[in-house]
């Protein structure tokens, strides 16, 4: 488990480039403090380390391949917040060398969204017709929400706690001579440790 943190840890730099570099439609997150034991009952703890959980629809050429949805056992995924400037930086990451979830950008009022592929191998691009393969993607989603407990403070030390929906615009993976279509379906539930401070 330990294992698993560091490599997410040492992850974060790397996908982080990937965040930024897509432009994603800000919309507005609610606030409700009903939610609170809905999420925290998807919270688990393991070495000290929160760990949050998801359902998921994986969409392969249009075929639903996977579904955790309504199942009693979601898909248990790390967070990694931090702060920089007014901007509170979330990612969802379930997966090691192979994986999935989400960007989350906290602003004053608003948010942005993107769903997240990762692989160790240069396999994915945004579009069918993309020449050049990638580690990992920032995939734009045409739906998403965000429903907070608590409006943030936007200070260090503070945790983040929600629920996140969306669906991913189609991605393209080529691997082993083949092409899919893939697109996700999530639903997460997340409480992020405490945030920390981007050097």
């Amino acid at each position: 488990m330990i294992n698993q943190f560091i490599i997410i840890t040492s992850l974060f730099v790397f996908l982080t480039s990937y965040s930024q570099a897509q432009q994603n439609a800000n919309i507005k997150y609610e606030l409700d403090h009903n939610i609170k034991e809905t999420v925290e009952q998807s919270i688990f703890l393991a070495n000290g380390i929160s760990l949050s959980s998801m359902e998921i629809k994986m969409f392969e050429n249009d075929s639903l391949i996977f579904d955790t949805y309504g199942d009693d056992k979601k898909i248990e995924f790390f967070t990694i917040a931090t702060i920089k400037n007014d901007t509170i930086h979330i990612i969802g990451f379930a997966g090691m060398f192979v994986g999935f979830g989400f960007y989350l950008d906290l602003f004053k009022d608003s948010c942005t969204i993107t769903h997240l592929a990762k692989s160790d191998a240069e396999i994915y691009k945004m579009n069918k017709t993309g020449t050049t393969l990638t580690f990992g993607l920032s995939v734009p989603c045409p739906y998403k929400t965000l429903i907070l407990v608590e409006k943030p403070a936007f200070k260090e030390g503070e945790t983040i706690e929600g629920i996140l929906e969306l669906i991913s615009q189609d991605f393209w993976e080529v691997a082993n001579g083949q092409e899919k279509k893939y697109r996700m379906q999530l639903k997460a539930y997340f409480r992020t440790d405490p945030i920390k401070r981007e050097k």
